[in-house]
């Protein structure tokens, strides 16, 4: 814990260049899976992975419940300039099945962004270009992204202690555009990634609820592979914490679970 002056442990001085973004998928029947860390590993046949160990910049926004509500009202103006109001309801009708849709389970809960920002390509593409073609193709996809809080001067410089203050976790899809100015310069490649409810499918794992199944999965996911920062002089390899079955439920309502560091 910091005390007051203990400005090398209390203050970030800069972000850290690496991010781990991994499928998760309904593992045909055996169980949620997730997409191995390892980039030694081959990456799944079928399924996506992103390593970054060069980012540009990280951003993460975390939005309150009452923010993300975006509750409506229909207001009637008195003669008196009095308002009488109503909470608005809104419902969508399936125009098919005839029935009310619900958002419970899919949808973008709108409680947590995060935007990775890179010049150069993930560890698993050959160059950017095949980068911009796998990020177009994982549209749909549902990711475990990891993003480290930041370097104080303890965690960067003190031996023991070589790794980020803390990380955050989030479970979630690609929400944005893929937008690219090439011009002079090196070029800079953004990707946001939106908080997502549990799809049904991963509920098939033993009849367990979607968001039952996917936090049963992240406390079993242990095997976080650190990346090393670059040049390898430098040594400092940044390894994740091990997600707690209190985070695991968080991230699994569609929140950004947060893990801090442990330091000697």
């Amino acid at each position: 814990m910091a005390v007051v002056g203990d400005y090398s442990r209390g203050i970030v001085l800069t972000g850290v260049p690496v991010a781990w973004v991994l499928e998760v998928f309904e593992n045909d029947g055996v169980g949620v899976a997730i997409e191995s860390s390892n980039h030694a590993v081959a990456v799944t046949a079928g399924y996506f992975r992103f390593l970054f160990n060069n980012l540009k910049e990280i951003q993460y926004k975390i939005v309150r419940a009452s923010a993300a509500e975006n509750v409506e009202y229909i207001d009637i103006e008195r003669a008196d300039a009095a308002i009488i109001q109503f909470t608005k309801t809104n419902v969508t009708i399936d125009g098919v099945a005839d029935t009310v849709k619900t958002a419970t389970e899919d949808e973008q809960t709108g409680l947590a962004e995060i935007t990775l920002i890179t010049n150069e390509c993930d560890l698993d593409s050959s160059n950017p270009t095949e980068m911009e073609e796998r990020i177009r193709d994982a549209e749909l996809r549902y990711f475990l992204i990891c993003i480290p809080t930041g370097f104080t001067w303890d965690t960067r410089n003190v031996a023991a202690t070589k790794n980020a203050d803390g990380f955050m976790y989030m479970y979630g899809k690609i929400s944005s555009n893929q937008e690219v100015t090439l011009a002079s310069g090196a070029v800079a490649y953004s990707i946001t990634f939106a908080a997502v409810l549990p799809e049904s499918a991963l509920g098939t794992e033993g009849g367990s609820a979607p968001a039952a199944a996917l936090t049963a999965a992240l406390q079993a996911f242990t095997p976080w592979v650190a990346i090393p920062l670059e040049p390898a002089s430098l040594s400092i390899n940044i390894l994740p914490i091990t997600i707690t079955a209190t985070e695991a439920g968080i991230i699994s309502a569609g929140k950004m679970g947060i893990e801090k560091g442990t330091f000697a």
